[in-house]
């Protein structure tokens, strides 16, 4: 972060100089954004039925805004145009497909994957550069479901995180004299995680 740059927060609560926008990325409430978009694609080849994929892409900058600010505000230390927000991703995606193949008359296999990453961020609201940046990152997911031919039954194998990518989702700092020293504290997201299940309808 610039050193003379104030926090997102900071900046937003004392000169309103930021817009919000939506955009297709983990982060709901980062400010401007520029457009997103999402492709889909159909296959057709045997003897896989209906194969499909999708792809989709975010990327998210701030601009600043020129309404009117209050006498308080300093636009040379506010102004954070250009500079990245805590928690958001410059650019984040992510790559799905799922095929059908049929076993036999009576049995088929679905297998479903989904690759979604993200490039670095700040996970601390103080935007620390020695505890409080993680990077960017690509998880890998997995479902492969075995059923009869009209789903009245099925069992899956399903799998979270498969390269088991340790990301931390947040991060701050815990400064004396709470502690003896200060520390910083990291919350792991979910490693990887392998389950199987299995279902009957009736």
């Amino acid at each position: 972060m610039h050193p003379d740059a104030p926090s997102a927060h900071a900046a937003a609560s004392r000169c309103g100089g930021t817009r919000s926008a939506s955009v297709s990325s983990p982060d709901t409430t980062a400010p401007v954004a520029k457009p997103s978009w999402t492709e889909a694609v159909s296959h057709t080849a045997a003897p896989v039925e209906s194969p499909h994929s999708t792809r989709s892409v975010g990327a998210i900058a701030v601009a600043e805004n020129h309404t009117a600010r209050p006498s308080t505000c300093t636009p040379a230390t506010n102004n954070l145009a250009g500079y990245r927000l805590a928690y958001t991703s410059k650019w984040t995606g992510n790559v799905s497909a799922h095929g059908r193949v049929p076993l036999g008359d009576d049995l088929k296999l679905d297998i479903t994957g989904v690759a979604a990453g993200r490039s670095k961020y700040f996970d601390s609201d103080n935007q620390s550069p020695i505890f409080g940046i993680q990077k960017g990152y690509v998880k890998l997911d997995l479902r492969v479901q075995l059923s009869d031919a009209d789903e009245r039954w099925f069992l899956a194998f399903v799998g979270k995180n498969l390269t088991n990518e340790l990301t931390t989702g947040s991060a701050f700092n815990l400064p004396a004299p709470i502690t003896a020293v200060p520390r910083a504290i990291l919350y792991l997201e979910p490693p990887r995680n392998l389950s199987i299940e299995a279902g009957f309808k009736f």
